[in-house]
């Protein structure tokens, strides 16, 4: 099956990626990106193994590949200046995150390495996801159809299936595991279904019998069934409210579906927050404060470090915009975002250079603030 995986993979990078055909003006991209996506093939079928990035066996190729991940990734950013701005940061995150694991992995840490490994692939999918839009047939369904139904589990194809744009069948597979298994409401799994379901398809109608079977289901749980319950109750009311119409993605409707978001509540404003704001944000020159609100959905929708690029647009939107009544908001947000993900139990250590980049962030808001007249 592993092999099957890895050989689709390498398939969908051969034959182009959104990135790809994002900077068609710009041909020497996709040498590039057919480099990336032959290394991701290798590596994200490891990283679904447990034991895939500590068998000895995979040691020197792992290695390599992150190696050659971390050079292409990196010849990347150079040639995004023509891309929408969503896209720059993608690439960038996917370059910093490809040293990390390339560093973890050499210093003998392969459960860190394996875990951004399978962050930047969440990367692949969430571009995916950002550029929206579905087919009714893809290279997916022409080259392998039947097959992969047969041999990959619900998740796998889901992802697969996000990767290569048919949100059809990653929609259905979602869908499938959660009627097997309940508790998958539960999961982070969760958040990619409802960013398939509601954020590229803007189905918050289809997503409510949905919610109702995963209450009625006999294996549900009272832990399940609460957070079902909270879904359905929000998904209710943004369905009455259109809130995923266009007219209603003004900064101000955005602002407010954040507001009332909580980690204990439904992700599903923020699901919709992050849509609309991806439609923002997919220009040259961007508002500051979408950035601070992509930041604050995205810190909403994903409580795992790497994964996560919140502190990306958190920093960007201090640097554009020191000066902003939000800024000190996005400061202390972006603090207890390293603060957290370098805490473990032998206590904080954050390393120097993120200290300064966080002294440094700070003193440009503090040097913004006008003077008070005397």
């Amino acid at each position: 099956m592993r092999l099957v995986l890895s050989f689709v993979l390498f398939v969908f990078a051969w034959q182009g990626s959104v990135f790809a055909e994002k900077a068609t003006q710009k041909k020497e991209v996709r040498p590039i990106m057919g480099q990336v996506f032959a290394d991701i093939s290798l590596l994200f079928p490891l990283s679904l193994d447990p034991e895939g990035f500590k068998k000895s066996d995979n040691k020197k190729p792992i290695m390599e590949a992150l190696g050659r991940l971390s050079k292409s990734s990196r010849q990347l950013v150079g040639h995004v200046d023509d891309w929408p701005y969503s896209y720059k940061k993608t690439a960038d995150k996917f370059s910093r995150a490809a040293e990390h694991s390339r560093k973890y992995f050499a210093a003998g840490k392969p459960e860190l390495s394996q875990h951004i490994v399978r962050g930047m692939t969440q990367t692949c999918i969430s571009c995916h996801v950002t550029a929206g839009g579905s087919s009714s047939q893809t290279q997916f369904d022409k080259f392998f159809g039947q097959l992969l139904k047969e041999t990959l589990s619900p998740i796998e194809l889901a992802r697969l299936s996000t990767m290569s744009r048919n949100f059809d069948q990653a929609e259905k597979s979602y869908e499938t595991q959660l009627s097997n298994d309940p508790k998958m409401i539960l999961e982070p799994t969760m958040r990619e279904y409802l960013l398939v379901k509601v954020g590229v398809k803007s189905d918050i109608s289809g997503l409510i019998p949905v919610l109702e079977a995963n209450l009625k289901h006999p294996s549900a749980n009272q832990t399940s069934k609460a957070r079902a319950k909270q879904f359905l109750s929000d998904a209710k009311k943004l369905n009455a409210k259109k809130a995923l119409a266009k007219k209603n993605g003004g900064t101000k409707a955005i602002r407010d579906l954040i507001k009332t978001s909580t980690y204990q509540a439904s992700l599903l404003n923020y699901v919709v927050a992050l849509s609309h704001l991806n439609r923002a944000l997919d220009v040259k020159t961007p508002d500051p404060e979408h950035l601070f609100l992509m930041g604050k959905a995205k810190n909403g929708l994903s409580p795992f470090f790497w994964v996560s690029d919140a502190e990306f647009y958190f920093e960007e939107a201090i640097v554009k915009k020191p000066s902003a009544p939000w800024a000190q908001e996005a400061m202390d947000a972006l603090r207890d975002i390293y603060t957290f993900g370098y805490s473990g139990s032998s206590g904080t250590k954050i390393p120097s250079d993120v200290k300064t980049k966080l002294e440094t962030l700070q003193a440009k808001i503090d040097g913004s603030k006008k003077p008070a007249n005397l």
